[in-house]
């Protein structure tokens, strides 16, 4: 039997201005023989990373404050580093450069893990063509040889465990689509729904077409939009299984869809950051929704030195909008590509 573990999460659902960004990061784990796997999981985890000089993987919340990027950052190279060694089994990766360590444009490393680099050409914004920097942002050669050999070992750990990370994908939406979106399905709720779906089966998909391994996958989402309720949502996704609903509440909900070898457990749970496949898809969301808007900030401010930088939430993003309506009325930025709806 093999057990895999999908978690979701995203970052930038609330703001007006920058990307929603959603996140999957797909787990295997050694025969647990036992009925509760995910806590496993989490423990086997935890006891790997919890010495000096280990990584962290939790709530990107408790890992990022404003000035202070490096221990989110840290904890994202990390998990890329890890998936790194499976590509060949999950072919993710479109890697040029010799070391996922080192990105000399930023956005190399977006559509190197992103679900859908069409999508991320097809609407990438004026500030995103011009911006260029690179990847790591806080000192690569201050924390290089650290890291390395950090990694090595907790990596180690990890293998002792019997844990392995092997897979990372995202989906950044610009607001131009973002907007698109919110008038075909009406709902912001809705469309967090459709890409965090989405994005959790680009990670899936090389799973379940593996007839010849019977498997259980255990797949943890975060509350989708304050949700309770997400039968509609499965039969949409996966229209041809039955699944089974095994608790709906405000804390958690539960189905369970059967595969032909083996089954699969979907959890919405509220502060599901506390799972962690959940918690490191909050790190890779959060980690490109900061670099994201450090593009979108430095192209505003090289047209007005004394601008306010912005994370884009709504009262500040107001300010924002203001402050540089002049310029994108003289540059044509149209408004819908600027500001999201909802």
């Amino acid at each position: 039997m093999k057990y895999y573990f999908l978690g979701t999460d995203e970052a930038g659902y609330g703001p007006n201005l920058g990307p929603l960004t959603v996140s999957s990061s797909l787990w295997e784990i050694d025969s647990p023989c036992t009925e509760d796997p995910l806590s496993l999981l989490n423990r086997r985890v935890l006891n790997a990373m919890g010495f000096q000089g280990g990584f962290r993987i939790c709530d990107s919340k408790r890992l990022y404050h404003p000035g202070n990027l490096a221990p989110l950052e840290r904890s994202f190279f990390f998990a890329l580093q890890c998936v790194a060694k499976w590509e060949d089994e999950l072919p993710l990766f479109r890697r040029k450069e010799p070391s996922c360590l080192y990105y000399p444009s930023w956005l190399s490393m977006i559509y190197e893990i992103s679900s859908a680099p069409q999508a991320e050409i097809e609407f990438i914004p004026p500030w995103e063509k011009e911006i260029s920097f690179s990847l790591p942002l806080t000192g690569f050669q201050d924390w290089i040889e650290r890291f390395s050999e950090d990694y090595s070992v907790t990596n180690s750990r990890l293998e002792n465990e019997g844990v392995r990370l092997i897979g990372i994908a995202s989906r950044r939406v610009q607001p131009k689509e973002f907007n698109l979106l919110i008038d075909r399905l009406g709902l912001k709720s809705e469309l967090l729904a459709e890409i965090t779906m989405e994005t959790a089966l680009s990670l899936l998909r090389p799973i379940l077409k593996r007839n010849s391994e019977k498997k259980e996958i255990i797949l943890c989402c975060d509350k989708l939009g304050g949700r309770n309720r997400y039968g509609d949502l499965l039969t949409r996704f996966f229209p041809e299984s039955k699944f089974r609903v095994e608790i709906e509440s405000r804390a958690l909900s539960v189905y369970w869809v059967p595969l032909s070898r083996g089954r699969m457990t979907v959890l919405f749970q509220a502060k599901g950051e506390s799972n962690i496949p959940t918690a490191l898809s909050s790190i890779v969301s959060k980690y490109q929704r900061e670099i994201s808007m450090e593009a979108f900030n430095r192209y505003w401010q090289r047209r007005r030195f004394d601008l306010e930088p912005t994370a884009g939430y709504p009262v500040d993003a107001k300010r924002f909008r203001k402050d540089t309506d002049g310029i994108r009325k003289n540059e044509g930025i149209e408004d819908d590509c600027f500001w999201r709806k909802k």
